[in-house]
Protein backbone atom coordinates (compact mmCIF):
# COMPACT_ATOMS: atom_id res chain seq x y z
CA UNK A 1 0.00 0.00 0.00
CA UNK A 2 3.71 2.45 0.75
CA UNK A 3 3.72 2.28 -3.36
CA UNK A 4 0.16 3.84 -3.83
CA UNK A 5 0.74 6.23 -0.77
CA UNK A 6 3.70 7.30 -2.80
CA UNK A 7 2.25 7.90 -6.07
CA UNK A 8 -0.30 9.79 -4.74
CA UNK A 9 1.59 11.70 -2.40
CA UNK A 10 1.26 15.56 -2.56
CA UNK A 11 -1.64 15.23 -5.44
CA UNK A 12 -5.31 16.46 -4.91
CA UNK A 13 -7.92 14.55 -4.70
CA UNK A 14 -10.48 15.82 -7.13
CA UNK A 15 -13.84 14.11 -7.26
CA UNK A 16 -14.95 11.63 -10.61
CA UNK A 17 -18.83 11.81 -10.27
CA UNK A 18 -21.39 13.73 -7.50
CA UNK A 19 -21.13 12.50 -4.38
CA UNK A 20 -24.23 12.74 -2.10
CA UNK A 21 -24.74 13.68 1.77
CA UNK A 22 -24.14 10.62 4.01
CA UNK A 23 -21.96 9.08 1.24
CA UNK A 24 -19.08 7.33 2.40
CA UNK A 25 -16.27 7.89 -0.30
CA UNK A 26 -14.24 5.32 -2.32
CA UNK A 27 -10.74 6.39 -2.33
CA UNK A 28 -10.53 3.83 -5.52
CA UNK A 29 -13.73 4.75 -7.28
CA UNK A 30 -14.41 8.34 -6.53
CA UNK A 31 -11.34 10.24 -6.75
CA UNK A 32 -8.48 11.22 -9.36
CA UNK A 33 -5.42 12.44 -7.72
CA UNK A 34 -3.75 15.46 -9.47
CA UNK A 35 -1.16 17.85 -8.92
CA UNK A 36 -3.66 21.09 -9.01
CA UNK A 37 -3.41 24.41 -7.65
CA UNK A 38 -6.87 24.06 -6.09
CA UNK A 39 -7.09 23.42 -2.38
CA UNK A 40 -8.37 20.00 -0.96
CA UNK A 41 -7.60 17.16 0.76
CA UNK A 42 -4.79 14.49 -0.37
CA UNK A 43 -4.88 10.71 -0.97
CA UNK A 44 -3.69 10.42 3.06
CA UNK A 45 -5.91 12.94 4.97
CA UNK A 46 -8.88 11.42 2.88
CA UNK A 47 -7.44 7.77 3.95
CA UNK A 48 -7.46 8.91 7.68
CA UNK A 49 -10.93 10.35 7.55
CA UNK A 50 -12.29 7.09 5.83
CA UNK A 51 -10.73 5.01 8.93
CA UNK A 52 -12.28 7.13 11.48
CA UNK A 53 -15.83 6.33 10.05
CA UNK A 54 -16.13 9.75 9.02
CA UNK A 55 -18.95 10.41 5.86
CA UNK A 56 -20.17 13.67 3.71
CA UNK A 57 -22.28 16.17 5.48
CA UNK A 58 -23.31 17.73 2.06
CA UNK A 59 -23.57 16.87 -1.46
CA UNK A 60 -20.25 17.35 -3.46
CA UNK A 61 -20.14 17.58 -7.48
CA UNK A 62 -18.03 16.14 -9.71
CA UNK A 63 -14.89 17.87 -10.74
CA UNK A 64 -14.39 19.50 -7.23
CA UNK A 65 -12.02 18.94 -4.61
CA UNK A 66 -12.95 17.53 -1.53
CA UNK A 67 -12.48 19.55 2.44
CA UNK A 68 -12.42 18.87 5.75
CA UNK A 69 -15.06 20.22 6.88
CA UNK A 70 -17.13 18.20 4.27
CA UNK A 71 -16.34 15.35 6.57
CA UNK A 72 -18.44 15.22 9.49
CA UNK A 73 -18.32 11.59 12.07
CA UNK A 74 -20.68 8.78 10.80
CA UNK A 75 -23.36 8.88 14.17
CA UNK A 76 -23.52 4.89 14.23
CA UNK A 77 -26.11 2.52 16.02
CA UNK A 78 -27.25 -0.53 16.90
CA UNK A 79 -30.95 -1.27 16.50
CA UNK A 80 -31.38 -4.71 18.97
CA UNK A 81 -34.67 -6.36 17.55
CA UNK A 82 -36.65 -8.21 19.87
CA UNK A 83 -40.39 -9.47 20.77
CA UNK A 84 -41.69 -11.78 22.69
CA UNK A 85 -44.59 -13.54 21.12
CA UNK A 86 -42.52 -15.97 19.21
CA UNK A 87 -44.97 -18.85 17.86
CA UNK A 88 -42.31 -21.67 18.41
CA UNK A 89 -41.03 -20.64 21.74
CA UNK A 90 -42.54 -17.47 23.45
CA UNK A 91 -40.34 -15.31 25.28
CA UNK A 92 -37.15 -16.72 24.03
CA UNK A 93 -35.19 -13.82 24.22
CA UNK A 94 -35.76 -14.03 28.09
CA UNK A 95 -34.67 -17.35 28.14
CA UNK A 96 -31.16 -18.11 30.93
CA UNK A 97 -28.16 -19.33 29.44
CA UNK A 98 -25.81 -19.91 32.11
CA UNK A 99 -26.05 -16.89 34.50
CA UNK A 100 -27.93 -14.15 32.07
CA UNK A 101 -30.71 -14.11 29.66
CA UNK A 102 -30.32 -14.27 25.95
CA UNK A 103 -31.08 -10.74 25.34
CA UNK A 104 -28.65 -9.63 28.37
CA UNK A 105 -25.74 -12.00 26.56
CA UNK A 106 -26.44 -10.27 23.04
CA UNK A 107 -26.76 -6.70 24.75
CA UNK A 108 -23.29 -7.60 26.63
CA UNK A 109 -21.79 -8.73 23.29
CA UNK A 110 -23.22 -5.17 21.34
CA UNK A 111 -21.80 -3.10 24.17
CA UNK A 112 -18.18 -4.44 22.98
CA UNK A 113 -18.13 -2.66 19.98
CA UNK A 114 -15.59 0.37 20.52
CA UNK A 115 -17.22 2.63 17.00
CA UNK A 116 -20.58 2.54 18.55
CA UNK A 117 -22.42 5.59 19.11
CA UNK A 118 -26.00 4.45 20.66
CA UNK A 119 -27.26 1.21 21.12
CA UNK A 120 -31.13 0.52 21.15
CA UNK A 121 -33.45 -2.32 22.39
CA UNK A 122 -36.34 -2.22 19.44
CA UNK A 123 -39.36 -3.71 20.44
CA UNK A 124 -43.06 -3.72 19.59
CA UNK A 125 -46.00 -1.33 21.52
CA UNK A 126 -47.37 -4.96 22.00
CA UNK A 127 -47.65 -4.74 25.99
CA UNK A 128 -46.05 -7.95 26.20
CA UNK A 129 -42.93 -6.31 25.30
CA UNK A 130 -43.01 -3.85 27.99
CA UNK A 131 -41.12 -6.07 30.32
CA UNK A 132 -37.97 -6.25 27.49
CA UNK A 133 -37.26 -2.81 29.68
CA UNK A 134 -36.43 -4.33 32.30
CA UNK A 135 -33.31 -6.55 30.56
CA UNK A 136 -31.53 -3.74 29.07
CA UNK A 137 -28.43 -4.77 31.38
CA UNK A 138 -26.74 -1.58 31.14
CA UNK A 139 -27.54 1.97 31.20
CA UNK A 140 -26.02 2.71 27.91
CA UNK A 141 -29.15 1.32 26.45
CA UNK A 142 -31.71 3.02 25.06
CA UNK A 143 -35.09 1.63 24.82
CA UNK A 144 -37.69 1.78 22.19
CA UNK A 145 -41.19 1.19 21.07
CA UNK A 146 -42.08 0.70 17.32
CA UNK A 147 -44.77 -0.94 15.11
CA UNK A 148 -45.13 -4.78 16.10
CA UNK A 149 -45.53 -5.88 12.52
CA UNK A 150 -43.57 -3.49 10.28
CA UNK A 151 -39.90 -4.11 11.72
CA UNK A 152 -38.22 -1.23 8.63
CA UNK A 153 -40.55 0.75 9.55
CA UNK A 154 -39.36 0.19 14.08
CA UNK A 155 -35.66 0.64 12.06
CA UNK A 156 -36.22 3.52 10.87
CA UNK A 157 -37.84 5.29 13.48
CA UNK A 158 -34.98 4.10 15.41
CA UNK A 159 -32.63 5.48 13.60
CA UNK A 160 -34.92 9.23 12.84
CA UNK A 161 -35.31 9.48 16.87
CA UNK A 162 -31.54 9.08 17.49
CA UNK A 163 -29.97 10.73 14.65
CA UNK A 164 -28.13 8.00 13.24
CA UNK A 165 -26.32 8.32 10.05
CA UNK A 166 -25.51 4.04 9.85
CA UNK A 167 -28.04 1.56 11.84
CA UNK A 168 -26.94 -2.17 12.15
CA UNK A 169 -29.87 -4.51 12.63
CA UNK A 170 -29.37 -7.34 15.38
CA UNK A 171 -31.25 -9.90 16.23
CA UNK A 172 -32.08 -10.38 20.55
CA UNK A 173 -31.84 -14.49 20.57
Amino acid sequence: MHNVENKFNGKIAILKHNLLKGSIPSIKHDFVFQESNKSGMDYLEIKKNLQKKYILKKDIKKGNTIQKKDFKKARVGIAIVCRLDSSRLKNKALRKIGSLTSIEYCIKNVLKLDFIDDVILATSKNKDDEKLKNYTFNERVKFFRGSKNDLLKRILDVSEKNNLDVICRVTAD
